[in-house]
């Protein structure tokens, strides 16, 4: 062996990358050249980034379907605060035309007592 060989050896040999076939001096048991390298590495980097933020707004998407929910509960409940009002106010009307027509005690007794739900409902 030369000099020129044991440099030759050091320095590394020409060969082609196995990713992209381009030719890049390669030292020994190398078979990926330094841009292929980065850019694996920039991939990753990229693609961790893109799995975080799917867990961000996989998060987000989380709790706004659970502020969805609430609102929809507390919907509901109004909805049917607004029925039970309203029913008792149409048993209302009726039992303030009874009283009207009839005059009877017995309306009257019943329209006090529906007067006291109502206002025990609104407290």
């Amino acid at each position: 062996m030369t000099n020129n060989d044991n440099k030759g050896s050091l320095l590394g040999e020409l060969k082609a990358c196995s990713n992209c076939n381009n030719a890049f001096m390669a030292k020994p048991g190398e078979t990926v050249c330094s841009n292929c390298i980065a850019l694996e590495k920039r991939k990753k980097e990229l693609s961790r980034g893109v799995n975080e933020w799917k867990e961000e707004l996989e998060g987000s998407i989380k709790e706004m379907k659970h502020q969805i929910e609430q609102i929809q509960s507390k919907k509901e409940m109004f909805l049917q605060r607004i029925k039970n009002r309203s029913s008792l106010v149409k048993e209302s009307i009726e039992l303030l035309k009874k009283i009207d027509e009839t005059q009877d005690e017995k309306y009257i007794d019943e329209y006090k007592a529906l007067f006291e739900k109502m206002k025990n409902q609104n407290e």
